[in-house]
């Protein structure tokens, strides 16, 4: 699974949209893989959606967990 990187450095107006792009591919064939291994897309969708909630509340917790001296990760 290959994610694009930025089209430039920095903030520009159109980086969200470019960013939705490259998970959107990566999303897509991620859930393929998970129904392949027999779990159903609503419940595939379903946990993403949480995973989503909880990673930005461990990411407003602490922003960057690699700094972090037992190196956890984001969750």
């Amino acid at each position: 699974m290959t994610i694009s990187q930025p089209r430039q450095d920095g903030q520009y107006p159109d980086r969200g949209t470019h960013c939705k792009q490259a998970l959107g591919l990566a999303l897509q064939d991620l859930i393929e893989r998970v129904e392949q291994q027999g779990w159903e897309i609503p419940e595939t969708l379903d946990a993403i959606a949480e995973l989503i909630a909880e990673f930005r509340i461990a990411h407003q917790e602490d922003p960057d967990p690699s700094a972090d001296p037992n190196g956890s990760s984001i969750l």
